[in-house]
């Protein structure tokens, strides 16, 4: 079973919302996408490079991608509306997964999104 550190800091077991008892067996930490001003990013891009390729991982494999927490405080006070900036990354990393090749692509209730190595994919 993979575990990775909740945005509270304590350790979650990761599990894919699809089929009983399945387990990612790669968890990748995304970084937070640049929100100063003047970054302009295209987040999609952003993900896939952050995302390993299936062709690395073993077939049927489930790759689990989390969001890097986000900062705790701004450095001069404010409110960023992060929910929205996470909704963006998350459609951003499903969409990245979708064009990297993987299959039956999910988020879970707590936001990681997975994606699963074809099981037919032809070893080479």
């Amino acid at each position: 079973m993979s575990r990775h550190r909740s945005h509270d800091g304590s350790a979650a077991e990761v599990k894919p919302p699809l089929g009983a008892g399945a387990s990612a067996d790669l968890v990748v930490e995304l970084p937070r996408v640049p929100t100063h001003k003047g970054a302009t990013v295209d987040l999609v891009r952003y993900m896939a490079q952050h995302l390993p390729s299936p062709d690395s991982l073993a077939a049927g494999a489930w790759l689990a991608a989390t969001l890097e927490p986000p900062p705790r405080k701004r450095l001069f006070g404010g409110k960023r509306n992060t929910d929205v900036l996470d909704r963006l990354a998350r459609a951003a990393c499903c969409t990245a997964l979708a064009a990297l090749g993987y299959e039956q692509i999910c988020v879970d209730e707590s936001g990681t999104a997975f994606g699963r190595v074809s099981s037919a994919r032809r070893s080479a």
